[in-house]
């Protein structure tokens, strides 16, 4: 099967048009968030479109958010550093409190919880400065997993 790869990106810009004037997205310097992005400039320009680099220690900022943040630069859209660390641990101090510690695969969701709260939170606002704004998910296969 052939795909109209230009026909498909005109819909999409088209869809996010309609749904939005802004976005707030999470990068984590992966193909999907960054693909996701630069289509989210395209259809609503780089001022509407704020983007999360959220890293959990060292090795995120080194191995992932450096990345991430680079290309944030280049598309030249809103963009903030907000590490993890503190609200992850605190969650994760918090269950372990009265329940068995938690195993790493928990652990990993505190951090999604974390980021999910800070992308809220961040759209939230925006939202109250009359923005239409929504929260754009850039899930993959090994996270839906």
């Amino acid at each position: 099967m052939i795909i109209d790869k230009e026909r498909l990106i005109k819909e999409i810009i088209t869809k996010i048009k309609k749904e939005m004037d802004t976005a707030v997205v999470a990068m984590s310097g992966g193909a999907d968030s960054t693909l996701v992005t630069i289509l989210l400039t395209k259809a609503l320009g780089p001022e509407n479109v704020y983007s999360l680099h959220m890293p959990y220690g060292d090795r995120d900022r080194k191995k992932f958010n450096a990345n991430s943040e680079l290309i944030a630069d280049r598309l030249k859209i809103n963009s903030y550093t907000m590490p993890i660390n503190e609200i992850s641990d605190s969650i994760r101090e918090a269950s372990s409190s009265f329940i068995l510690p938690m195993n790493k695969v928990n652990q990993g969701n505190c951090r999604s919880r974390a980021r999910m709260t800070l992308l809220y939170s961040v759209s939230h606002e925006l939202g109250l400065i009359g923005k239409k704004v929504r929260v754009v998910g850039t899930g993959n296969l090994s996270e839906d997993y």
